[in-house]
């Protein structure tokens, strides 16, 4: 596939300038569960990754939408979160720009949890879909993915077999060595121990440049953590950090 058209029709987002052969578009629910490499193939390096405790967050701001990727520690998607900028984005079968919250009232049906600026509505097999909307009824942007992910974020409520989930907090950088002289971005994937010590580093986004690559590994490994802490037990974990 052509970058171009793999930009278009990755998530369903308008991301580029289409042809009709490439109109085709793919749901933008189909990215759910798949690696986010798949999403950095089609749009490059991206403009920051952070563990978070709701998950791992991978920015992109495009020219027509601010992407935001929520993953696991596998890498697979779990939330995709769209900030619409442009005509003909689409998320869960929902047309995103201009969307308005009389129409989602007309075209959903009744939400399984509203208030005056969202609708929430439960789209099977454990996902949901978020719409949000500004003083005028127009939507400002759309969550869709994973409940228990969702819910980490705030925005379902939780049931019970959440509950002890989301009592994670995820691991936080507690010193770095000196910065390194500006070069391309790489992505790492650190390894984390109770104690919060890194017991290893791998590239999962390249910057093209192997000596550079090289460099935010060895520069990862000096670095010191806070541990990640389950029920406020410190516990082993995952964390993605971009490299600058």
């Amino acid at each position: 596939m052509k970058r171009a058209t793999a930009l278009a029709t990755l998530t369903g987002f308008a991301l580029a300038t289409r042809t009709a052969v490439e109109a085709q578009e793919m749901p933008g629910d189909a990215v759910l569960d798949r690696s986010i490499l798949t999403v950095v193939d089609a749009l490059g390096t991206p403009q920051d990754v952070e563990s978070l405790d709701s998950g791992h967050t991978w920015i992109w701001h495009t020219p027509h939408a601010d992407l935001r990727f929520i993953t696991d520690d596998a890498m697979n998607v779990k939330v995709v979160d769209d900030r619409p900028l442009a005509p003909g984005e689409r998320l869960a079968h929902v047309e995103l720009f201009g969307y308005t919250k009389t129409r989602a009232d007309a075209e959903r049906g009744t939400a399984d949890l509203s208030g005056p600026d969202f609708r929430t509505y439960n789209v099977g097999e454990g996902r949901v879909l978020e719409l949000f909307f500004d003083e005028a009824g127009k939507l400002t942007h759309a969550v869709l993915g994973d409940r228990g992910y969702v819910a980490r974020l705030g925005l379902v409520p939780a049931d019970r077999d959440m509950l002890r989930v989301l009592q994670y907090t995820a691991p936080k950088i507690r010193r770095t060595p000196p910065p390194l002289a500006a070069a391309p971005m790489t992505v790492v994937r650190c390894e984390i121990g109770k104690e919060g010590q890194v017991e290893s580093v791998a590239v999962v986004v390249s910057s093209h440049n192997a000596a550079r690559d090289a460099l935010a590994v060895a520069f990862a490994h000096k670095t010191s953590w806070t541990p990640a802490k389950l029920d406020n037990v410190p516990v082993k974990s995952i964390a993605f950090w971009m490299v600058r």
